[in-house]
Formats: structure tokens, sequence, C-alpha cells
């Protein structure tokens, strides 16, 4: 096997955060503005549908990929750097297939679904609809981060889909849900269309290559991949979708702007996140252990001295920061400093989750999320109908903490990271 020297290894890596720290802040300032336009725009319960729809959506597409989201980034890495292109091109091509015929049967369930329950009848449709372009854009953008193009892979839905929706509803004066929903499906599906197109010719040199078979077996390891990470973003979404199931969108709507706004705290993290990952792979399955445990603990030191104002910030200025959505939107401060604080607790455990992915224990990595899952499932169910969003926020808090400290505690016993 090819192994990439280590001056170059790092040299790629500083080259593509150098690029993620550019564009990811774009993105999600970009997506930060859609959210305030949408908010301005609607009143909040149409905000709340808005939020319930994506978010539903969101956890839906992550389980049909089943773990592709994550595992073609792990893959094609280490299949290219060996020349094994063969491998790659049947890995793109058969796992493409799958995922779309997965997000196509989900979606016809979910859109069944919605015709069978009036309260959520509006969430529910536009969730079915916005399923299988979101599913397709997770495979690609993992596909794109796995051939180290992390531009290509983050720009589309990130930064490209957020402007043309600022676009849209500015120029066109869209005022009711139907009218916003539309124009967010519409450019959704532009988009990712867009996306394959230059994906095609970006791995053009991959397709030159007779595609060989490799079957399924893939999916062992895919699997725990995807449920590890389903789990992980139904953490973060899936207290939205009980919040509209228990209260009302009104509320959904002042918590969604809440939970947007707490992103922030762990935004240094994700930029960290989006471009490590693909390196502690490669520098993992090259048996190239001392690079993995540095790259490990520069990224966990870097992110928590980077992004540890973002925190302190928020949490001084949070009514300032909600009255940016509406002053309707300012009675979620609590909620916000209670989310806020589990960010942060995520910020500083590092990307743990991705050196567990990345190292051959996704299925460790897949037991410590579903605890998780099942922790913050069972705080929504008890807290929401006493607290309403203000315990819908403490049972996201607990649960995201208990997996960022217990995937800590993993990764130091089996990496034997020093802090």
């Amino acid at each position: 096997m090819r192994v990439a020297k280590p001056q170059l290894y790092f040299g790629t890596m500083l080259k593509s955060l150098v690029s993620a720290a550019i564009v990811l802040p774009l993105g999600l300032a970009a997506n930060f503005v859609m959210h305030l336009v949408v908010a301005r725009a609607l009143p909040e319960a149409g905000y709340g549908i808005f939020s319930f729809a994506i978010s539903l959506s969101s956890v839906l597409a992550l389980g049909a990929a089943l773990g592709t989201s994550v595992s073609m980034m792990r893959y094609l890495g280490p299949l290219i750097d060996s020349r094994r292109l063969h491998e790659a091109n049947g890995l793109i091509s058969s796992t493409r297939k799958l995922i779309a015929f997965s997000a196509s049967f989900v979606a016809i369930c979910m859109f069944s679904l919605s015709n069978n329950n009036s309260d959520l009848q509006g969430g529910l449709y536009w969730a079915s609809l916005l399923l299988l372009p979101f599913t397709l854009d997770l495979w690609r953008e993992s596909c794109m981060r796995g051939l180290h193009k992390t531009v290509s892979a983050i720009s589309p839905r990130q930064l490209l889909l957020p402007i043309v929706m600022c676009i849209i509803i500015t120029a066109a004066g869209l005022r009711t849900e139907w009218e916003v929903m539309a124009a967010f499906f519409v450019s959704l599906c532009l988009v990712t269309i867009a996306a394959f197109i230059h994906m095609h010719f970006a791995t053009s040199h991959i397709r030159e290559y007779c595609a060989e078979d490799v079957g399924y077996g893939w999916l062992r390891t895919s699997v725990p991949m995807g449920i590890a990470s389903l789990a992980l973003l139904g953490i973060c979404r899936w207290d939205l979708v009980i919040l509209g199931a228990f209260v009302n969108m009104d509320q959904v709507g002042l918590y969604a702007a809440a939970a947007r706004l707490s992103l922030l705290a762990a935004v240094v993290l994700r930029i960290v996140n989006l471009v490590v990952a693909p390196f502690l792979a490669q520098a993992y399955h090259a048996g190239r252990l001392v690079d993995f445990r540095r790259l490990l603990k520069i990224s966990t030191i870097g992110a928590a001295l980077v992004g540890s104002p973002l925190f302190f910030g928020i949490v001084i200025w949070s009514e300032e920061l909600l009255a940016l959505f509406g002053h309707g939107y300012v009675g979620a401060t609590l909620e916000l400093r209670i989310l806020a604080l589990g960010q942060y607790i995520n910020l500083l455990t590092g990307p743990v989750s991705f050196a567990l992915t990345m190292s051959r224990h996704e299925r460790a990595n897949m037991l410590l999320n579903i605890l998780a899952a099942a922790v913050s499932l069972i705080g929504l169910l008890i807290l929401v109908p006493l607290l309403g969003s203000v315990g819908a926020a403490i049972a996201t808090t607990l649960a995201l903490s208990c997996l960022n400290i217990s995937q800590l505690a993993l990764c130091t016993y089996l990496f034997k990271v020093r802090r």
C-alpha cells in the first residue's frame, strides 16, 4: 500500500483546514441569515413548521443514507491512496443506487403518514418532499470529503442554498408558510442537481477505471456508523419534533431560534471535524498512530481555545441575539443559555466521535450514541410535558454532555491520549 509522507499529509490537511475555516463560517452565516429572514417573514408558528420539517427530514435522511454520510469519507480516502480505483468506482456506484432507493422508500412512507395526521400534516408533508434531496446530498458530501474536496463538499447545501433562499424570499416578498417551504424545496433540488453535476466531473479520474463489484459487505461497518450519526443528530433535532407533537408550533419556533444560535458555541469544532475526520482515518489505517494521537490532541486543544469566546458571548448577549429573529423570540433566553452549555461541552471534548468512527471503533461509538439518544428521548418525554421548551433544552444538554464525556473517556483509554 502506498502511504503518503507525513509532510504531505499534514500539508494537505492544513490546506483543507484553511479552506473550511473560510467556507464553513460563511455557510453558517448564510444559514443564520436565512433563518432570520424566514423568522421575520413568517409568524412564530410558521417558522416552527419550517424548522420542524427541516429537522425531521434531516434526521430521516441520515437514517435513509445507511451510514454513507460518514462511511464514504472513511472508505474512499484509503482506497484512492492505495490506487484501488476500480473498488472506489464500484463503491460509489453501488452506494448511490442503494441510497436513492432507501430514501425514496422512506419518503413514500412519510408522505402516507402525513395524510393520517391532521395536527402535524404540514410539517410531515414537507419533510417527505425534502427527504430524497437531503439524503442524496449527504451521500455526495461524504464522498467529496473522502476525496479531500472539502470546499466542494460543503458549499452547495451549506452556502449556496441559504443564499438562494434569501434572495428568493426577499425579491419575491414571500409571506406564507406554503410559499417559503415550496421555495426551499425547489432551491434544494436545484442545488443538489448542480452539486451532482460537479461531482460527476470531479470523479472523472475514478470513472476511467471499470467499476468493481464490491458487494454489500460495507454495510456491516456503514450501518453502525449511520446509527451513531442518527442518534447524535436525533439528540440535537428531535427535541423540535417532540415539542411540535406535545406543545405547539409557536413554541417550536421560539425554541428553534435558540437552538440555531446555540450551535455557534461549537462552530469551531464543526470546522475541525469537517477537515480532520478523513485524515484521522488515513493516519489510523496506515498505522501512523503517533500522527493519529497528535492530530486528535492538537485539534481538541485548538478548538477549545478558539471557540470558548463564542460561548461566553452567547451567554452574555443572549437577549440581543434572539432579538435579531424578532422581539417575540426574546422569551427563549433561558433555553438558549442551557443549549449553549451543551454545545460548549461538545466543543471542549474535541473530535472524539470521529476518532472512534474512523478507527474501527464505530460499534462502540454506536452504543454510546444509542445510550445518549435513550437519555435524550426519556428526558424529552418526561420534561417537555412538565416544562415545555425549557425541559427540551435540559434533556438535550444532558444527553449531549453524557455522550461527549463518555466518548472522551473511551478515546483516552483506547488511544492513550495524554491531555
